[in-house]
């Protein structure tokens, strides 16, 4: 609770000019703060070991790592597509398309690696496939998904 605090209210204070007005004093600020408060982190929070016993060669063997990568490739090339088609390049442009259509066909992947297991267990798969099952479980997700999607809309509205 006390480096939030802190932070939150460094940074209120940046935000209203009373400290300085520059976005390197802000960082310089942040850095700061954080040099303060990262000795709470080591001395007062309790170690947490979640597998006890086990050796951290063992506990990366439990990753899925093509599922990390197939699902950090399909959201980069997502967000790369929303963020620079209209900006950097025309929505029409090849490089808009391609990079939509690479994360449609990522997301694909990751779902059938999921699904059939390739590179990982049914214990250590990334995300749990099994939820699609439960309609509570979808209708929380699509929930999120939909708040997630819809709180950046009021920035594209807004005239500067």
């Amino acid at each position: 609770m006390l480096p939030g605090a802190v932070s939150h209210g460094a940074n209120y204070l940046v935000l209203r000019g009373r400290l300085t007005n520059t976005l390197t004093g802000a960082f310089y600020l942040n850095l700061l703060v954080g040099a303060v408060v990262a000795p709470v982190y080591f001395f007062v929070l309790p170690d947490f070991e979640p597998q006890p016993g086990i050796s951290l060669r063992s506990r990366l063997a439990q990753l899925d790592y093509i599922g990390a990568l197939g699902s950090a490739g399909a959201f980069l090339c997502i967000m790369m597509g929303m963020n620079f088609g209209g900006v950097l390049w025309s929505w029409e442009n090849g490089r808009s398309i391609a990079l939509f259509v690479l994360a449609a066909v990522l997301l694909v992947a990751f779902v059938l690696q999921q699904v059939f297991l390739i590179g990982t267990t049914m214990e250590y798969r990334m995300f749990p496939m099994h939820f699609w099952r439960n309609r509570t479980m979808v209708i929380c997700f699509g929930n999120m998904s939909m708040s997630i999607g819809s709180s950046g809309r009021p920035y594209f509205k807004m005239d500067c």
